[in-house]
């Protein structure tokens, strides 16, 4: 293995440098920094969508180093909280010789093969965990036994160094290796190397905390609220969001405590504004504080506003309805889901053409049923024939549309749920998509106890 991180220096006799020079030299060596970076994008970019699978699902980061390497991991790890609002411990930054050695160097620590591994396992490390050794040269002794035994283990592993073909680079299953070149001061690799290694760590965690929803636009909705600056900041990101004036903003965000909670409550206070003016349809999929697009979701909350057990005519006005009495019951389970999960949850908008296929459906019921009353049931099915024709076709095409729709979705990478069962939408709708979710195979809710199960799954 060529040590390039070890070789010497392209200037000499530095000492006798004016500062003017010094500075020149430093900034001109610093500037071969993100073409070393651009020159692994590729890896990077495989590294980060294998990571984001894993995290998703709960997973966490795990960043280990020793020295300036170590520092750096920690660094990047304990600026996710404040920054993205994740909790402390979705991503992890541990240095040989501990804590301790943040601040003054731990002599021999870097040296122990089985220590690092023994600091991961004080995580209770599992097989969603992704680990990031750290180290310049590739050659660590505490970061090799580190990945080495999270590679058993069964854990993603990823090394960083700045040395082509390193042991590291080799052992892990990632390879994210920007050749710097020597440095600056021979052997010095708190500088370039520490520079690429610094601009790769912000890289991978700001991508995948984009990726898991913690941003919306380019703003950081999620942020913590730990000084007067974060909480002024967050107020304009509130203001702009929701076109209302700063003063009202700060005081829905302090009530709520984040950009995104104070954005989804003042949207949710006034949800009887988005029906539409029949009372068919929920207008603003962010009417139950879900703060993302369809675009932005990974499931898709796909109403069906009918009951088929009521009398005819009673779906269409009933639906909806029902729909935003659920609102408790999905405003309780986001919030977990999304700490858990990571989940990004849209809530569909109920339809032109459901409403269209259900008004034709309700409407040729209630004659049917008038029949039904007036002259018997006999004597209706025979005058009616025409009208039940009706009938059966409105359900196939209810039917027909729905599978459209999630197919749709599933195309797009979404994840479709059709929400059903007394809790969501008028009681009797289970029944309704019975024939719907065997044919089909979609996946359904049929009541709010079952959300957290359902999206586990």
């Amino acid at each position: 293995m060529e040590k390039i991180t070890e070789a010497s220096s392209a200037y000499n006799d530095l000492e006798q440098f004016s500062t003017r020079a010094l500075l020149e030299g430093i900034n001109a060596q610093d500037q071969l920094v993100p073409i070393a970076i651009s020159n692994i994008a590729n890896e990077l970019e495989i590294f980060i969508d294998t990571c984001f699978e894993r995290m998703r699902q709960g997973g966490r980061l795990i960043y280990i180093g020793a020295g300036t390497s170590g520092r750096l991991g920690i660094v990047d790890a304990s600026e996710c909280p404040p920054t993205f609002g994740v909790a402390h411990g979705r991503v992890i930054g541990l240095i040989a010789g501990g804590d301790q050695a943040i601040r003054k160097a731990v002599e021999f620590a870097e040296d122990d093969i089985n220590q690092g591994w023994k600091d991961i396992l004080a995580h209770h490390p599992t097989p969603l965990d992704t680990i990031v050794g750290i180290a310049a040269s590739g050659t660590t002794p505490y970061v090799l036994g580190a990945v080495k035994s999270a590679n058993e283990a069964g854990l993603l592993t990823a090394g960083l160094s700045c040395n082509p073909e390193s042991p590291l680079s080799l052992l892990a299953q990632h390879a994210l290796t920007p050749v710097v070149g020597p440095e600056f001061v021979t052997g010095s690799t708190r500088m370039k190397s520490g520079t690429a290694q610094k601009l790769v760590l912000n890289m991978i965690s700001t991508s995948l905390m984009i990726k898991l929803g913690h941003v919306k636009g380019n703003r950081m909705v999620d942020m913590q609220l730990s000084n007067d600056k974060l909480v002024d900041r967050g107020a304009k990101m509130v203001a702009a969001e929701l076109n209302i004036k700063k003063e009202i903003a700060q005081e829905w965000l302090l009530k709520y405590g984040s950009v995104r909670k104070a954005i989804a409550a003042y949207q949710n206070q006034n949800h009887n504004e988005h029906l539409d003016p029949n009372g068919v349809g929920i207008t603003n999929g962010n009417i139950f504080g879900f703060p993302y697009t369809e675009q932005e979701a990974d499931i898709v909350l796909v109403p069906v506003p009918w009951d088929a057990t009521a009398s005819y005519g009673k779906g269409t006005s009933n639906g909806p309805q029902a729909i935003l009495n659920a609102s408790t019951q999905l405003d309780f389970y986001h919030p977990e889901l999304e700490r858990a999960y990571e989940t990004k949850i849209y809530m569909s908008p109920v339809s032109s053409e459901w409403k269209a296929i259900n008004d034709q459906l309700c409407e040729a019921g209630v004659q049917y049923i008038a029949q039904i009353e007036s002259t018997g049931e006999e004597d209706a099915r025979r005058l009616y024939a025409s009208t039940l024709q009706e009938i059966n076709e409105a359900h196939h095409a209810l039917r027909l549309n729905l599978k459209e729709r999630c197919s749709s979705l599933l195309k797009k990478g979404k994840i479709p749920c059709v929400i059903g069962g007394e809790h969501s939408t008028p009681l009797g709708l289970l029944q309704a998509l019975d024939a719907f979710h065997s044919e089909f195979g979609m996946l359904q809710i049929d009541a709010h106890a079952d959300l957290r199960d359902a999206f586990k799954a």
